[in-house]
């Protein structure tokens, strides 16, 4: 599964670097250069097909193909706004399904390696992501060492940190304003009222007589934040 699901997010990945490219040779007036790199698309498309179908037969990729086969100016631009990211989400809500259909062991991490992985292969831009790298490693650490309190507190300190990637300050401003996908604002309101809350109160509620100890599935929130940087991963990739 994991093979499969690195093969389509590069195959992705591919799709959308030469629409970018394609897009700066209309804007050049190299029309000839986009029709070219459209006739490459098409090769990467009929391979994501069928790397996808072997295993997911039912997915139809909405207009990604007839956007491929026109190739015009516009076309590209749908193809980067509207046909790519839904298939990505499609695909990550494959690998979360796999990953929730294991048993319950600490042979997954609580942060993905391959997501880590994406994260660390984009190259330097207006956002250095060597912080949030750390913070993902030090999460699965605290994870397979059943550390509850640290886990919810490295989650908190992650949505945080990652606010200014979407153009906010604050993360509740990005669970508020950000315009996602219905269940990406879903997933990120259930991390600004639940995680939030939690990591608080480790942080700030002083002794009492009688304490409540965390558990793993009070601080479970790993399909959110795969969801969050996943988003983070285009949004990044797109800068």
């Amino acid at each position: 599964m994991i093979d499969w699901y690195l093969k389509n997010r590069q195959l992705l990945r591919s799709l959308r670097t030469k629409a970018v490219d394609a897009l700066r040779h209309y804007e050049n007036d190299e029309e000839q250069a986009a029709k070219t790199i459209a006739s490459y698309m098409q090769t990467d498309f009929k391979l994501l097909r069928e790397h996808w179908h072997s295993m997911y037969p039912e997915e139809k990729f909405g207009y990604l193909g007839r956007h491929i086969g026109f190739g015009e100016r516009n076309d590209f631009n749908d193809i980067i706004k509207h046909d790519l990211p839904p298939i990505e989400e499609s695909l990550d809500e494959l690998l979360l399904q796999f990953e929730k259909s294991l048993p319950n062991s600490k042979t997954q991490p609580y942060v993905a390696e391959e997501r880590i992985a994406e994260l660390a292969e984009i190259e330097k831009g207006a956002f250095d992501t060597a912080k949030l790298i750390r913070l993902l490693r030090e999460l699965n650490v605290a994870y397979n060492n059943d550390a509850h309190f640290t886990t919810g507190i490295l989650v908190r300190a992650v949505i945080d940190h990652v606010p200014p990637i979407f153009g906010f300050t604050t993360f509740p401003e990005v669970a508020n304003n950000y315009k996602g996908t219905k269940s990406f604002k879903s997933a990120m309101q259930r991390l600004n009222d639940s995680l939030r809350n939690l990591a608080d109160s480790y942080l700030h509620v002083q002794i009492r007589k009688v304490e409540s100890l965390p558990t793993l599935n009070q601080v479970d929130f790993r399909a959110e934040l795969d969801a969050l940087l996943s988003e983070v991963s285009r949004v990044l990739q797109d800068v």
